[in-house]
Parts: structure tokens; C-alpha cells; sequence
């Protein structure tokens, strides 16, 4: 909105005012109509004090609507009539707190407030500042046109008066514009931190399932590295009664480490049934032990030297 204002010698003066609301102009009518007996023509900015007061009431109100706007935000979902008839829990509230805060904010309404908080302070800043150079100009037009009569003396200092109140209004107004714009970043800040919280617990959960699946796939190595060179010792690939005469090289390869060292002779009419066990069997752990050894400690070694930092 704009106010452009001229004054005629004659005490007559000429305002004109652009881009006002319906509610503004009716507004602005019925303060003017009902309040003519305050007006000091010859002290044209007493026209202006009404004008101002009519702006610092919008801005009064759209300051304050954004205060209630930013305080549904901020608010916490837990009973007031309780709260009202019994002592704070503030450890409740704190907790009523968190799990709200957990839940997914709508991030392009906050910042979409946020550039509509920015607006009003802008607004506000400039409205004191338009507001102190013009209570600047009434000074300088005051000793301009300073005379001995006490009537038209009174009038400019009302005016003054006036004026500064409402500047004052401005600009507590601007600084709780200001204020409501920083709680909303500390809400957005606050959520933004929730998430990043969330997830670096979400990430540490993960990190510690991959360590116990890492230590278990550490245990299966182990114990593969344990019994996989018994194993190879111990496989045994016997020669049949059928094996062809010409494979004899082949299945004595085979059978190097083949070393049936127990032996089973099944019951007759004359002997019963046994289980015999081979003077040899210190073979088996003679080879055995040593290459499981060489190859658990080859496995340690390996993961000391070119395992991960």
C-alpha cells in the first residue's frame, strides 16, 4: 500500500491512498468520521497519525497471528485441562516432546512460513524507518512554521506524541516478528537434528548388526580353517574289487593321506563282531596337527598384514 498526501495553503489537504484493503479503506473511514474533532488541519500530519494507527493495528494482528501459527508448531499434544488442574511433568512433556518431534515434518510448509516470516520483518523494518523519518519531517516542519499560539503548539506536540508512541509500537512489534522468525528456525533446526539423530541411530544399529555378522562369519573361518586340513588328511578313497588295473597310479594319488586306521570285521559263527584300531594312528596327528597349525596361523598372519586398518 502507498499514501501520497499534499496541503494547500487554505488548511486543506489532499491524501491518496493506493492498494488498501476493503476491510482497510472501511476501517480507515470510520476512524476518520468518528474522530474529526481531533483533527488539526493545520498540522497536516495529524491526518497521518490516524493512518498510522490504522497500519500498526494490521501489523499488530499479523504479528501476532504468526506468534499463534508458530506456537501450533511448536505446540506439544498432551492435556491442558490435566496440566491446568495438576503440577508439570516436565519429564512428559519432554518425552511428548521428542516423539513429536520424531515424527516426519512437513519441511516445505516450514520453510514456506519461514519466507513469510522473513516478509513481515522486512515489512516491520521498513515501516520503522518510514515511521522515524517521518516523525523527523513533522519535527523540522514544527519549527518551520512555530508561532506564539498555544492552540496550534499543543496540536504539533499531541501529534509528536502520537507518533512516537506508535513507533514504539512498530517497533516492538518488529522485534517480536524477529523473535517468531527464530523460533521457527529453531524448529526447523531442531527438526533437522531429530532426523540426523535417527539416522545416525539407524546407522549404528546397522553397524553393529554388520559386526556380529562379521564376527560369525569370522567364527565359520576359523573353524573351517580348524577342521579343513583334517578333513584333507583323513578322505579316504579306497580301492574296489572293481577298480580297473590301469587306474592303480590315480587311486594311489588319491589315497597318499588315505589312512584307514579303523576297521570293522562283522560277526561269524565262530567270532563275534570287532572294532580294531591301527598301530599307526599317530600318522594321522603327525600330519594332522602341524598343517592345521601352519594354516590357522597363515590365516592370522594374512589378516595382520593386508587385513583392514
Amino acid at each position: 500500500m502507498s499514501f501520497f498526501t499534499t496541503r494547500f495553503y487554505t488548511n486543506k489537504i489532499i491524501i491518496i491512498c493506493l492498494d488498501l484493503s476493503k476491510a482497510l479503506q472501511t476501517s480507515l473511514w470510520l476512524a476518520l468520521s468518528s474522530n474529526q474533532n481531533r483533527l488539526d488541519l493545520f498540522d497536516p500530519y495529524s491526518l497521518h497519525a490516524f493512518i498510522v494507527d490504522e497500519i500498526v493495528t494490521l501489523f499488530d494482528t499479523s504479528v501476532w497471528g504468526f506468534r499463534d501459527l508458530i506456537r501450533n508448531i511448536e505446540m506439544v499434544s498432551f492435556n491442558y485441562t490435566q496440566i491446568c488442574n495438576t503440577p508439570f511433568d516436565f519429564d512428559e512433556i519432554f518425552q511428548n516432546r521428542i516423539a513429536k518431534t520424531q515424527s516426519e515434518p512437513d519441511f516445505p510448509l516450514l520453510h514456506d512460513t519461514a519466507r513469510h516470516f522473513i516478509h513481515s520483518s522486512e515489512t516491520l523494518n521498513v515501516a520503522v524507518e518510514t515511521l522515524s523519518n517521518m516523525i523527523h519531517q513533522h519535527e523540522a516542519f514544527a519549527k518551520e512554521v512555530s508561532s506564539e499560539n498555544k492552540k496550534e503548539n499543543a496540536a504539533f506536540k499531541r501529534t509528536h506524541q502520537h507518533l512516537q508512541f506508535q513507533l514504539q509500537v512498530l517497533r516492538s512489534l518488529a522485534a517480536r516478528s524477529q523473535a517468531n522468525e527464530l523460533r521457527l528456525k529453531n524448529e526447523i533446526t531442531l527438526s533437522f537434528n531429530m532426523i540426523a539423530q535417527r539416522d545416525s541411530q539407524t546407522a549404528v544399529r546397522i553397524g553393529h548388526a554388520a559386526r556380529s555378522d562379521s564376527a560369525a562369519m569370522k567364527i565359520v573361518a576359523i573353524l573351517t580353517l580348524t577342521f579343513l586340513p583334517a578333513t584333507f588328511v583323513s578322505v579316504s578313497k579306497s580301492r574296489g574289487a572293481n577298480t580297473p588295473t590301469d587306474m592303480s597310479f590315480l587311486t594311489s594319488a588319491k589315497a597318499l593321506f588315505s589312512m584307514s586306521f579303523f576297521n570293522y570285521t562283522p560277526g561269524s559263527p565262530t567270532e563275534q563282531e570287532r572294532w580294531t584300531v591301527s598301530d599307526k594312528m599317530w600318522i594321522y596327528w603327525a600330519f594332522t596337527v602341524p598343517l592345521t597349525g601352519v594354516t590357522v596361523a597363515s590365516w592370522f598372519v594374512w589378516q595382520r598384514w593386508y587385513g583392514p586398518a
